[in-house]
Parts: C-alpha cells; sequence; structure tokens
C-alpha cells in the first residue's frame, strides 16, 4: 500500500512537472506573440515582427498612386473647360482697398516731390523710398562694424550700396541725414504701410514723378469699378487695360503702373468651383478598385530597430499583429504545442530509464523555463543566439549525453514554431547541438569543457557559410559569422562557469565533480587513509564491487564510486571502535555495554554527515553516508544485548537514523558495503556459499524493506547479485591460484 502511495506521488509529480514546463516554456517562448508589444508611428521597433501565415491585404501605396492618377486625369479635364462662380461680396472691400491705396500714394508723391531734391545725397529712388520705411533698429545693425548675418537686414543693406557711393565713407553724417528725413516722413499718414512699401520698392513705383501719378490717378477709381463689373479673376493682363482705355493716351510705362496697382488692390470676385472640383475627385476616387497585394508566410514585417512609419503601421493593423491584450488564442497553441513536445521529451528520458530525483526535476525545470525565457526575450532579435548547444550540453553534464541531445533538438523544434523563423536558419544551431554533446562528453575537466568553444564555433562557422552558399534564405555576412564563433565561444564558456553554480544551488553533481572528489589527494580521503587506514581500504574494495554492480544494471556507475569513497568518513571520530582499523589489537567494545557499542557504531552516520557538511560535499554524496546503513539494525550487538535480556524486544536503540536508500546507486551501496564485510568475514573460498551468501545478504535488505525506496527492480537486484559474485570471484580465483602453487612448492 505504501509502493502504491508513493508511486502515485511519483506520478503527481511528474505530472505537475509536465505542467510547469509547459506553461513556463509557452509563455516565454511564445511572449511577444501572447503579449507582443504595441506598435506606434514614429517609434522603432523593438522586436522581429513576422507573418505566420501568407494573407491578402491592402497595397495602399498602388491604391493611392491610382487614385492620384485618377484625380490628375480628372483634374486636367476640368481645366479644359472649367467651371467658374461669382462671388461680389467683396467688390465694396476691394474699392474701400483702391480708394486707400490712391491716398496712400497721392501723399508720397507729394513728399517725393518736395524733400527729393533737398535730399540729393541719396543716391536712387529706391533707396530714398527704403529710408522711409527702414526703423531705427535696422540702420543701426546697417551702419554697424562688420557683416550682417540677418537675410533682411543683408537686403536692405544691399540699397545702400553703391559702385559710386560709399554709405560708410561719412557714415555718422549720412546716418544723420537719414535720420532728418525719417523725422520728416513720420508726419505723414499712410493707413497701408505694408502695401506701400512693396509697391515703392518691389514693384519700382517709387521711380515714378508725381506728373506721372497725377495721369494715373484719374483712371484707377474707374477702372476698378469696370474690371469688378466684367469680372475679376485676380489678374488682369495689359491687352484689357488697352481695351478698357481705348482712345486714351497713356504710355506703356504709366499703363504698367495701372495694371500693377489695380492687381495689388482688388480682390478675384470670380473663383473657380473648388467645392465641384472636390466632389468630382472624390466620386472618381470611389470608383478606383483597390489594389490587393499577397504577404507570404514568415515574411518579415519590420525589423528591429526600424523605425514604424505610417505605410508600416497600417500593414501591421492589416495583418492583425497590433494587439493590445493578450491573445489567449495564441498561448492555448503554445500550450498544447510545448505540451507536446514536454510529454515527448518526458517519455523519451523514461524511455532511457533514468531515474530523475526531485532536485533533478527541479534543475531541468529551471533549465528548460530558464532557456525559454531568454530565447524569448532574445531569440525574436537574433535567431543566431539560440542557446539549442548550451542546452544539449548542460543537460547531457547533470544526466545523460542522449538525454541532453534530446532536449537540444526538442528545444530547436520548439523555437522554429515560437518564433516563426525559417528551418534552415537553424541549422548551424542543430550542428552546434552535435558537436556540443560529443564534445563534452570528451572533456576530462572544466578546463576541457571551455576549450571545446573553440570547435563549438569552428563548426557553427562552417556550417552557416556552407548553408549561406547553397541556400538563397541565409545571408553570408561578417557579422552573422562573427556572431556564429562567438556564440561557440560564449556557448562552451557559459557552460563551462555556470556549471558550479548550478550544482551547488540545485545540490546536483556532474562528473567533473566527481572526478575532482575522487582524486586521492583531497583532504577527507587523505586524512581517511592515515587516521583510518582499514577503513579506506575498505571503502576501495567496496567503490570496485558497488561501480561494477551499477555497470551491470546501468546505473551511475561514477556517483556510486565517489558515494563510497565518503560513506564512511564518520569512522575518523573514533576509528578504533571498528574491527578493520584495530589490526588485533584491544576491541574497545569488550569494555562497552551493547547499548553503548550500538550507539558508538551508528555514530559514524550522524558524525560523517557533520564532517561532509563541513567540508563542503555535494549533497548527492552526502546522501550515501546515512543510506548505506539505512534505518537497519546493529544486528550483532543487538543479539548480544538479547543474550544479556532475553525478554528485549525493541530494538529502536540499535537502529540507524536512515534514511533509507532513495536511488538506485545508494541502494547498491548499501548491498556492496553489507556483502563485502560479511564475505571478507567469512574467508571461505567456497563460490556455492559465497553465492548463497550474497543472495540472502540482499534478500534480507528487501525484508528489512531497505530497498523500497530505491526503485530497484527484482531483476535488477539479480543482475547486482551477479555482479556482486564475479567481482568476488575474479579476484579470489587469482588469490587461491597463487596458495595452491605456494603449497605445491
Amino acid at each position: 500500500m505504501i509502493a502504491l502511495l508513493k508511486k502515485s506521488k511519483q506520478k503527481i509529480l511528474a505530472m505537475c512537472f509536465v505542467l510547469l514546463v509547459s506553461f513556463g516554456c509557452a509563455f516565454f517562448l511564445w511572449y511577444q506573440r501572447i503579449l507582443p508589444p504595441v506598435f506606434k508611428e514614429g517609434e522603432k521597433s523593438e522586436v522581429q515582427l513576422l507573418n505566420a501565415e501568407e494573407r491578402t491585404v491592402l497595397d495602399i501605396q498602388a491604391t493611392d498612386e491610382q487614385k492620384r492618377l485618377a484625380k490628375t486625369e480628372t483634374i486636367k479635364k476640368f481645366l479644359s473647360k472649367p467651371n467658374f462662380k461669382r462671388d461680389d461680396s467683396s467688390n465694396a472691400q476691394s474699392l474701400d482697398a483702391m480708394m486707400t491705396l490712391i491716398e496712400d500714394l497721392d501723399r508720397f508723391f507729394t513728399f517725393k516731390e518736395k524733400y527729393r531734391p533737398k535730399y540729393s545725397e541719396i543716391p536712387s529712388d529706391e533707396l530714398f523710398a527704403s529710408i522711409l520705411f527702414t526703423s531705427e533698429d535696422d540702420l543701426e545693425l546697417i551702419f554697424s562694424p562688420g557683416n550682417q548675418t540677418d537675410k533682411s537686414i543683408h537686403g536692405k543693406e544691399r540699397l545702400f550700396k553703391n559702385k559710386d557711393f560709399d554709405y560708410k565713407k561719412d557714415g555718422e553724417r549720412f546716418l544723420k541725414t537719414i535720420k532728418s528725413l525719417q523725422s520728416k516722413w513720420q508726419l505723414v499718414s499712410i493707413e497701408n504701410p505694408d502695401l506701400i512699401s512693396k509697391l515703392l520698392i518691389d514693384y519700382d513705383v517709387c521711380s515714378f514723378d508725381k506728373s506721372d501719378w497725377i495721369k494715373v490717378k484719374p483712371y484707377l477709381l474707374n477702372l476698378s469699378r469696370q474690371v469688378l463689373g466684367y469680372g475679376y479673376y485676380g489678374n488682369i493682363d495689359t491687352v484689357t487695360l488697352k481695351e478698357m482705355l481705348a482712345g486714351e493716351s497713356i504710355s506703356e510705362e504709366n499703363l504698367n503702373l495701372i495694371k500693377t496697382l489695380i492687381n495689388a488692390s482688388l480682390s478675384p470676385n470670380i473663383h473657380i468651383d473648388v467645392g465641384f472640383v472636390d466632389s468630382l475627385e472624390d466620386s472618381v476616387t470611389m470608383e478606383v478598385k483597390p489594389v490587393l497585394k499577397s504577404i507570404p508566410a514568415h515574411s518579415v514585417i519590420i525589423q528591429p530597430g526600424e523605425l514604424i512609419t505610417k505605410d508600416k503601421l497600417t500593414l501591421i493593423n492589416q495583418l492583425g499583429l497590433n494587439h493590445k491584450q493578450i491573445d489567449w488564442k495564441v498561448f492555448q497553441e503554445a500550450f498544447w504545442m510545448t505540451l507536446l513536445i514536454v510529454l515527448s521529451f518526458w517519455l523519451y528520458v523514461r524511455f532511457e530509464k533514468f531515474q530523475l530525483s526531485f532536485r533533478q526535476t527541479l534543475l531541468l525545470s529551471f533549465l528548460m523555463i530558464g532557456a525559454s525565457a531568454f530565447i524569448g526575450f532574445f531569440g525574436f532579435k537574433q535567431p543566431a543566439t539560440i542557446p539549442l548547444a548550451a542546452i544539449a550540453m548542460t543537460t547531457g553534464l547533470f544526466f545523460k549525453p542522449t538525454v541532453g541531445f534530446s532536449a537540444g533538438v526538442l528545444f530547436g523544434i520548439l523555437c522554429l514554431q515560437a518564433l516563426e523563423i525559417n528551418p534552415v536558419i537553424l541549422i548551424p544551431s542543430f550542428v552546434g547541438v552535435i558537436v556540443g554533446t560529443v564534445l563534452s562528453q570528451k572533456a576530462n575537466n572544466r578546463a576541457d569543457l571551455a576549450y571545446s568553444g573553440i570547435w563549438l564555433a569552428i563548426s557553427q562557422i562552417i556550417s552557416f557559410v556552407l548553408l549561406a552558399l547553397v541556400s538563397k534564405d541565409v545571408d553570408l555576412s561578417v557579422s552573422e559569422v562573427t556572431l556564429q564563433g562567438l556564440s561557440g565561444l560564449f556557448t562552451a564558456l557559459l557552460v563551462s562557469s555556470g556549471m558550479p553554480y548550478l550544482e551547488s544551488f540545485f545540490s546536483v553533481i556532474t562528473r567533473f565533480r566527481l572526478l575532482e572528489l575522487s582524486d586521492s589527494n583531497q583532504e577527507l580521503l587523505k586524512q581517511l587513509h592515515e587516521e583510518a587506514p582499514g577503513t579506506y581500504e575498505h571503502t576501495l574494495v567496496v567503490a570496485d564491487l558497488a561501480q561494477d554492480a551499477a555497470r551491470a544494471i546501468d546505473a551511475d556507475d561514477e556517483l556510486v564510486r565517489v558515494g563510497i569513497l565518503y560513506h564512511d568518513i564518520g569512522k575518523l571520530y573514533n576509528p578504533q571502535y571498528f574491527i578493520e582499523n584495530q589490526f588485533g589489537g584491544p576491541n574497545p567494545h569488550d569494555s562497552m555495554t551493547p547499548a553503548e557499542s550500538a550507539r558508538a557504531i551508528i555514530a559514524h552516520v550522524t558524525e560523517g554527515i557533520e564532517l561532509a557538511k563541513k567540508h563542503g560535499l555535494p549533497e548527492p554524496i552526502r546522501a550515501f553516508i546515512p543510506a548505506h546503513q539505512g534505518d537497519s539494525r546493529a544486528g550483532h550487538f543487538f543479539l548480544k544485548a538479547r543474550q544479556l535480556d532475553p525478554n528485549l524486544v525493541d530494538d529502536a536503540d540499535f537502529r540507524y537514523p536512515g534514511p533509507k536508500p532513495n536511488s538506485k546507486e545508494t541502494g547498491i551501496a548499501m548491498l556492496a558495503d553489507t556483502v563485502e564485510a560479511t564475505i571478507r568475514s567469512l574467508k571461505t573460498d567456497d563460490k556455492d556459499l559465497v553465492k548463497e551468501t550474497i543472495k540472502n545478504l540482499i534478500d534480507s535488505r528487501v525484508k528489512d524493506k531497505q530497498l523500497l525506496d530505491s526503485t530497484l527492480t527484482e531483476t535488477e537486484l539479480n543482475k547486482i547479485a551477479n555482479s556482486f559474485f564475479e567481482s568476488w570471484k575474479n579476484k579470489n580465483h587469482e588469490r587461491v591460484k597463487y596458495i595452491s602453487d605456494l603449497k605445491r612448492s
């Protein structure tokens, strides 16, 4: 019943692991599609945006071009026979403007006639007029030293420059003359100074004399009424004026002056019917059929860092990619896809008969979700940064190479679905998975693992270059080649440098750490060899015995060997209490009660755990210290106690604290420790007796329920028993032959 409950608990944990990893991986890998950024015009895109499936959208540019052509053609037809409309509401205002202009010009020409001769040192009529409308501040700037950068000042300064006149030669005196002229002009009332200054200077009206003005003035108001009566379009030509002044004797110069003044004063009262044009354009553009275009699947809509233009934003909106809320449909699709992949991986691990501990499960969950987060955040921007090789190498080193390889490949498949990228682009990354898996398994230490980045980089670069040469989907560039190389180098560095932190945080172990711990120069092993040599020799024999058994059932033989090397370090506290360290000397237990002896022997477990913690041994190694005895009974001392007290039933004081072995490796350690000690004490060469003893010892552990949590099956126990016997037979066979040879001699 307990076994069924434990199996049910394991299944529930497995389901929770699968669901948790599926949820985490789905969210992080697809997060930019589940929670996509909101794109705004004028901003730069933070991600690469892809079109998931082929879509047909409106080609705005082509459609707008068709509308523009239609409008152009419509305007051409309209202008060939335009529609006009007349509006006389501004006629009175135009006539008032003309009257004001006549009065202002009348005052100017009177002023000019009076003062122009008095200020003859002013070289031109244009400068004379310009001085009248130049402010005092502008004059100060014009006469100040240096070149002027202000365009308006520079333009006025031009009027002062003359090849026969140097206005700065006697600047102070000339400036006084100008100010004198301006003071007299200020007494003249001009109602529209802007228009007058423009006419006088820009249209050269200032060059006319008052005699010319007297000839022109009588015609202006009457002609203005006639022009407005006929209809004024905004410009009257010289030919029309001549027809209107037929029979009048007016010079060509004065005729041009009349035309200039009329066009400057009057507002048009005949206009093109703009409303009709607008309605005509609207009707024409409505008839233009929209131009459609096809957007292929997996097309790049916008690149990271690219500016979002109005057209780009319109396209994104048409494709429905500018989401402003969680896309639950995408999340559901992502979850089921991820769940399928994770289940496939889980089934493969089960098929490999790899037993995951709780801590290993947590580590695997962290690796998968952490990798998903990294890929989700950076893979969208640069697919070459997807660390498939790192996933394969890390998983393979903590578990098995095949498990790591499958993790890398399945993650690659997930990335293809999540990032919607061309599968060809990830081929170098898949090559990295293969090469990384092989190199990580051939590495003998962490330095070798770091150096493997060189070969990993070379393999990815070569695969990328070859791919670029044969595929149009890959652009060969120096930046991409560099990125592939850096990806390989940083993958190895990341794995080698990050491994110790993962080992420490999740209390798991790699073969590199096992190799380091198996070194006989390790402090604890040296101390054990010097202070408890018998125990040290015992651990070496048990380690060989257990390692062979672990290989027989495909368990972690390296972990078993190293775990057993440290399983009896607690005997360092009182090595003399253990028979293998007495070497024929006095036995302390002869003067102790059975209960005291049991406590002394059992203490080597608790003291060993404390010693292991003190020296920082990893949890998987520490697990061998209590597990090699489980909560079994110190049977020898319990029997002695029963001899002294036949009524003794409670054996609690004679049992080890446990826990029982909870893995195949610790289960093998318990059996190997028991078998080695017992067979050594038999001192027999009888194969049948040894074989039977091994079977009985294993059966007794099973009967005592010590192996209940180890997941060792009956078939595996039989293989372990056979391995123990074969190991004993091989070593004992050589020894027996040697003795028999000595006897013959």
